[in-house]
């Protein structure tokens, strides 16, 4: 959210399962970070009943917004269990995008366990051609290494005119999103490319609590990173600290093992905490 927060000029959320719970969460943070009367500006929630797949979904918010959309816009559209994501890969993606006139277009990454990700199709000279779910794939296509990262972009006017040709003929009895790329929605204009990243981390999915808590791990390691780069910051144990994301350094200052920094600090330069405290 917050990378979209500062990338875009509105953002959509569209809720479904415990989509209270989840707008209240989001906002409590968003509130901390830029304040209520900007998040409320520029943040809508749309509710997705019952739960028809992400092309339905995507429907759902365009149908929200209506004629506010306006026409001649660039649109991203992330999956909402993307913690890791960061602003200069989206920056990147989006630069790609334009750079090749692209009309529609979605990150891919390799992987040596493509389960459960929709495969990315290309004919012999590489060129992209679709994406396959994989309760609908064929035994080789679920060979594929090369998978979606579900996070997409498209210009308005091909994505509000192709959702009308979406259909749920498919395993999961859904509309997916991911129909609208490469050449299975005919038109007169379109440039479909699948743009594959080798970003680290940024596409990994959350959906366990073993996944969630490996996410924990990575976001600290970055976090920690930042710090000990940019002001001298000693971690004595990384692995076994934890500091939120609303803690300041204003210097280099040393930081023992085991030390659980929450909510809102500010550490001064040349402090020493010796470690197995909060």
């Amino acid at each position: 959210y917050e990378v979209l927060f500062e990338l875009c000029d509105r953002v959509v959320v569209v809720i479904g399962y415990k989509g209270l719970d989840v707008k209240q969460a989001l906002l409590k943070r968003a509130d901390e970070v830029y304040g209520p009367e900007k998040v409320q500006t520029k943040t809508l929630f749309f509710t997705q009943d019952p739960p028809k797949g992400t092309g339905d979904a995507v429907k759902t918010a365009l149908d929200g917004l209506g004629k506010s959309l306006g026409a001649d816009k660039e649109i991203l559209i992330l999956n909402g269990d993307l913690p890791l994501i960061r602003k200069s890969t989206i920056e990147k993606f989006v630069k790609n995008c334009r750079d090749t006139h692209a009309d529609s277009a979605c990150l891919s990454l390799l992987t040596r366990n493509p389960k459960g990700l929709g495969r990315i199709l290309r004919d012999s000279r590489g060129v992209f051609e679709g994406i396959r779910e994989e309760k609908d794939a064929k035994e080789d296509e679920k060979r594929i290494r090369e998978v979606n990262g579900g996070i997409y972009y498209f210009q308005s006017e091909l994505l509000i005119s192709s959702l009308t040709k979406l259909n749920s003929n498919n395993a999961q009895d859904e509309f997916y999103l991911t129909d609208l790329l490469g050449n299975s929605v005919a038109l007169s204009h379109r440039n479909s490319m699948a743009l594959p990243t080798r970003t680290k981390y940024d596409l990994m999915g959350v959906n366990t609590t073993f996944e969630l808590a490996a996410a924990r791990s990575i976001s600290q390691m970055r976090l920690q990173k930042k710090w000990a780069e940019q002001l001298g910051v000693e971690f004595l144990d990384p692995p076994s600290t934890w500091i939120s994301a609303r803690t300041h350094f204003k210097g280099s200052c040393v930081i023992g093992p085991g030390t659980l920094m929450r909510g809102k600090n500010s550490i001064s330069e040349n402090v020493v905490v010796e470690g197995n405290c909060l």
